[in-house]
């Protein structure tokens, strides 16, 4: 503001620089009606936007931010948001804050705190305001730099993706904007040094970058009415601990295919036990994939995880087919070989007919027993083998 003194706006500029009080109580209701030049500026509060000495040289205004996070928790993938503690300073210059005092400091608490322009910005990805915490405060310079800063607990929105489930990666990002503030007006941009910081960032079941892994950057965009529109961008990553979904859903879906293989290793006449072995682990399975989509919003896509569920149901559902084919075939068997007794009862007496059936029926006979012999013994190499595999392709 200084440099403009010797310009069209140098008498009032000189004048606001030259006020002063005695105490801070005295000096803040002049810099909040501009006092003594309100009638000269037509101002009655500086709630307005600030006169920068950009804007005072018909340029826009710069504004600064930096963010801080204090916390992430509540971390929703149903719903596809979390909340969020953070603090968020800006800074700016307004030549109608100038004065010869070092710095004056504006608590919320102040009657003429809401005289004051603060920056009105959006987030679009923000959904509701959880709780203000702390106190917002402005601190002003004497030569007309402001910095302002609050505090805040917010419920924001993020796009999952879940196809990597539960080796994902949740990209989420924050676009700050001044709305109807467009770019010819406002200049919105990071503060340097330290754009973006963090206390130490984790939950329980996620990793979450620290605030100087943040990714930052600023852009220029269209609004609906053609004007473009200075914004902020800042976005980050989540990363999901598998161990919580490992021993919940993995190793129990393990333990369940187990359980059924050890089936087929029962014989096949102790049918109450090789039904329990084949029916209670797909009932307890299909009740753990009900969980496991209990807890996902509706996706029309399938993720790791339950693909690989997916491989457990199917396999369980081959022994139990097996099992059934198998019961099925021994039965068989045993009427097959009661025929063929009776057959050669026939024979003994004489009768010499049906030759061509005696055939089809010996052939048929060493059919089921090659099955209700081999079935079962093949089956015990062909699941673990073809379990492995598949778990292996999915998870690599």
């Amino acid at each position: 503001c200084a440099k403009l003194f010797g310009g069209p706006h140098g008498w009032w500029l000189q004048e606001l620089a030259a006020r002063r009080a005695d105490a801070e109580a005295q000096l803040i209701p002049q810099l909040a009606f501009a006092r003594p030049l309100e009638r000269q500026l037509n101002l009655t509060d500086v709630f307005g936007l600030p006169s920068s000495p950009a804007s005072l040289v018909g340029g826009a205004t710069p504004i600064g931010l930096s963010l801080h996070v204090d916390k992430i928790s509540a971390i929703d993938q149903k719903a596809q948001r979390f909340q969020m503690q953070y603090s968020m300073k800006w800074e700016w210059q307004d030549c109608r804050l100038l004065s010869a005092c070092h710095v004056v400091a504006i608590e919320r608490r102040n009657p003429h705190f809401h005289h004051f322009w603060s920056p009105p910005y959006v987030i679009r990805q923000h959904e509701d305001i959880v709780e203000n915490i702390g106190s917002a405060r402005f601190l002003i310079e004497g030569d007309g730099w402001v910095y302002y800063s609050e505090e805040h607990v917010g419920t924001f929105s993020c796009p999952f993706s879940f196809e990597q489930m539960p080796f994902d990666e949740q990209q989420c990002k924050l676009g700050i904007r001044l709305p109807e503030h467009f770019d010819d007006s406002v200049h919105l941009y990071w503060s340097e040094p330290e754009r973006i910081s963090s206390s130490f960032l984790d939950t329980a079941e996620w990793t979450i970058d620290q605030g100087h892994q943040w990714r930052s950057h600023e852009v220029s965009e269209e609004t609906q009415w053609g004007f473009k529109e200075s914004r902020l961008i800042v976005s980050f990553k989540m990363t999901r601990k598998p161990g919580y979904l490992n021993l919940n859903f993995v190793y129990q879906f393990a333990f369940f295919y187990f359980c059924s293989y050890v089936g087929l290793w029962v014989q096949i006449q102790a049918t109450p036990a090789r039904a329990m072995l084949a029916v209670v682990p797909m009932l307890v399975t299909a009740n753990k994939m009900s969980v496991l989509t209990s807890s996902l919003p509706p996706i029309s896509y399938m993720t790791r995880l339950t693909a690989f569920a997916m491989i457990n149901l199917s396999m369980l559902t081959v022994h139990t087919g097996v099992f059934v084919f198998t019961d099925f075939v021994s039965r068989h068997l045993t009427s097959l070989k009661r025929a063929a007794e009776a057959e050669d009862a026939e024979v003994e007496q004489g009768d010499s007919g049906g030759g061509a059936k005696s055939h089809y029926k010996r052939c048929e006979f060493l059919v089921a027993k090659y099955l209700s012999d081999r079935l079962e013994v093949h089956m015990r190499w062909i699941s673990p083998l073809v379990y492995i595999i598949a778990s292996v392709v999915l998870f690599t």
